[in-house]
């Protein structure tokens, strides 16, 4: 039964890492969401995001890309 077991977890363990979301990939949704829901379009609020540096924090990177839609 372990031996049966054993193939099925290991598929799964390769499947979840193939698909989980980095950490900044979370973010960079997060800041289009924040723009999409203050009025603005989606290419606008992806052009926005473009400028923000990769690990910065939701609150910084929507600040930092409201910052880039003012230019």
């Amino acid at each position: 039964m372990v031996l049966e077991l054993r193939g099925k977890l290991v598929a799964h363990t390769v499947t979840d890492r193939l698909f989980a979301a980095s950490p900044a990939a979370d973010e960079t949704e997060d800041i289009v969401s924040t723009l999409l829901a203050l009025g603005y379009n989606e290419r606008e609020a992806k052009a926005a995001v473009k400028g923000v540096p990769k690990g910065t924090d939701v609150g910084e990177g929507v600040r930092l890309a409201l910052k880039n839609l003012l230019k």
